[in-house]
């Protein structure tokens, strides 16, 4: 017998639609609930709710990890208080410097900026000759030998016996020219071989390879903080001799920024600074006044966006050799601060030694 037309337009053909539930709506069922399982509210063993477990799982393990990744308060003003008290050093409980992070070996400076602080990036950008190398390896033999910390070098811009020269030459007062010369006097030998003493001695590592990338430079660091514990300081010298094999196609601009943002990570990783020297843009010489500006940094932006402090150097007897009113001196200026002031400091520089030393009445 045949279904009259009511019969007919009541039936409906059947569709497998997948009706996905909220996450709040998902509970644990049966012996899957043991086991992390979830379903729905629907009836077991269907597509929906096979597709509901899935999708509560998601959800739950998203919404741990946001929950895991969220300090409170009281976890960062703790961290804060405790990072204070292992960085100042205090004489009968009373704190005796306004340093928290790692001194540079410059009072005057480390008054401005609070020495360098775990995480940072700090730029220390001039013109070519002005002293930015000189003014960071007189921070690492700071680092390295009297506050006795971990540092790692890596000497892009020259050779590891250059450096050591240069290093040995400041630590033993032997002017620069004499050592590459090989004319000094036993007395000075003496001075010598206790400077190479002193760098023996200390956990200075240095890394002289010309065609390191950013990848191979955070595997050496790793390495180093494996072996040798926390690191104090790491330099690298300079930034744009820096090898990106991977970008080498890509603008200037472009490989620094990603540079500097490689670099940044890597100073929030171990937790302690990271200096990095930088040329300045050729554009400046034509100025009438040639202190470095921020906008003098080549790939200006990027690399201001990546730093917390960009520290410059000049020297007016550079350009102006007889005429100078501050010879061998040095304007050590702070042109950004991220969590502080900025302003300048002026420090001898003594070109036999190429090294920055605190201003006195000799100069």
């Amino acid at each position: 017998m045949g279904k009259g037309p009511d019969q007919r337009h009541r039936q409906q053909p059947k569709h497998h639609t997948l009706q996905l539930k909220h996450p709040q709506n998902l509970r644990p069922s049966g012996a899957h609930g043991a086991q992390g399982g979830f379903t729905g509210d629907c009836c077991g063993g269907t597509p929906p709710c096979c597709v509901n477990a899935g999708i509560g799982r998601f959800w739950l393990h998203k919404k741990m990890a946001e929950v895991a990744s969220i300090l409170s308060q009281d976890a960062i003003l703790s961290s804060m208080i405790q990072s204070l008290r292992s960085t100042q050093p205090k004489a009968n409980g009373i704190a005796q410097t306004a340093v928290t992070g790692v001194s540079s070996g410059f009072p005057d400076l480390d008054q401005l900026t609070g020495g360098f602080q775990p995480g940072q990036l700090i730029f220390v950008a001039s013109r070519y000759s002005m002293g930015k190398t000189a003014l960071a390896l007189s921070t690492v033999i700071h680092v390295a030998i009297s506050d006795d910390l971990p540092v790692v070098v890596f000497c892009l811009a020259s050779c590891a016996s250059s450096l050591k020269m240069r290093l040995a030459s400041s630590i033993s007062g032997i002017c620069l020219r004499d050592i590459q010369t090989n004319q000094f006097s036993s007395e000075h030998y003496h001075y010598l071989n206790s400077a190479n003493k002193a760098l023996e001695d200390s956990k200075l590592h240095i890394d002289a390879n010309v065609r390191v990338s950013l990848k191979a430079l955070s595997e050496r660091v790793r390495w180093l903080a494996h072996e040798h514990g926390n690191l104090g300081l790491i330099v690298v010298d300079d930034l744009q001799c820096t090898y990106i094999s991977a970008n080498r196609g890509k603008a200037l601009a472009s490989e620094l920024g990603a540079l500097s943002h490689g670099l940044k990570l890597l100073a929030q990783e171990h937790c302690c600074p990271v200096i990095v020297t930088t040329q300045l843009g050729r554009r400046m010489e034509m100025r009438r006044d040639k202190r470095p500006r921020l906008k003098d940094l080549r790939a200006g932006g990027r690399l201001e966006q990546a730093a917390d402090l960009i520290i410059t150097v000049y020297r007016d007897d550079y350009y102006n050799h007889d005429a100078s009113h501050s010879p061998n001196v040095a304007e050590i200026s702070v042109v950004k601060h991220l969590n502080g002031t900025t302003g300048f400091v002026v420090l001898a520089f003594n070109k036999s030694l190429t090294k920055f030393e605190n201003l006195t009445k000799n100069y």
